[in-house]
């Protein structure tokens, strides 16, 4: 069934609908957007300009 996943453990198995393409690609932009903030707080880096930055010690 494309579109659905079967879970097969446990006493119940059960059906479940997959992400569509927008919900993943939205993930994986938040998730990247999170990784950069994460790299900026850290560490000052501005990972759109890469050239321009200084690590700080």
């Amino acid at each position: 069934m494309p579109g659905f996943r079967v879970i097969a453990s446990g006493p119940s198995p059960r059906v479940e609908r997959l992400a569509s393409d927008n919900t993943r690609k939205r993930d994986t932009n938040a998730r990247i957007t999170a990784v950069r903030e994460d790299l900026r707080s850290r560490h000052g880096l501005n990972p759109d300009n890469y050239e321009e930055t200084k690590i700080k010690p």
